[in-house]
């Protein structure tokens, strides 16, 4: 259940997300709405890269587990519900969350991903994160000897996809 006042797009419309209530049992859910009021464009939506900064303390843990099979950046694979991104969740707007298919592009100003996965070992982590997209794709054949026209570059077990490392012709 979502509840929108006036006064969240009379003016100059709405891009965003708002939480739902009622969405389950420790759930936060929310949905994502465009409204452009008459005679006007969209607003713009929330960023797409930002930045954020969480702090665990000496001995709490992040909670959070990655992707790294893409290579060139970490990306969240879960956001556990105990944890110091759990918590900063718990205290952000939506659009300055940290969720499933986020990228991380670095932390504290290391941009490899293995080497940014040891800085989750310091108390503070400083992330520039772009906001990820989930696409589901179907590939459709004429039989199993015609190509797809992709090449995979394979998956590991912390993984919600198959990265696509080049596309061919098929």
């Amino acid at each position: 259940k979502v509840l929108l006042k006036p006064h969240h797009y009379a003016a100059r419309g709405f891009n965003g997300e708002i939480m739902m209530d009622e969405a389950g049992d420790s759930r936060q859910s929310y949905l994502g709405l465009r409204i452009k009021t008459a005679g006007r464009e969209y607003p713009s939506g929330p960023p797409t890269t930002f930045t954020v900064v969480v702090e665990k303390g000496e001995h709490q843990n992040y909670g959070v587990s990655f992707d790294t099979s893409d290579k060139r950046a970490l990306m969240v694979f879960r956001v556990h519900d105990k944890g110091a991104v759990a918590e900063h969740n718990r205290n952000a707007k939506p659009g300055e969350q940290l969720v499933q298919a986020d990228f991380i592009t670095s932390v504290n100003g290391v941009s490899s991903p293995l080497a940014g996965i040891r800085q989750f070992q310091k108390p503070q982590v400083t992330c520039v994160v772009r906001r990820g997209i989930q696409v589901s794709v179907i590939f459709k054949r004429e039989d199993l000897q015609t190509p797809l026209g992709v090449t995979f570059s394979g998956t590991s077990v912390h993984s919600i996809g198959i990265p696509i490392a080049c596309i061919t012709e098929g």
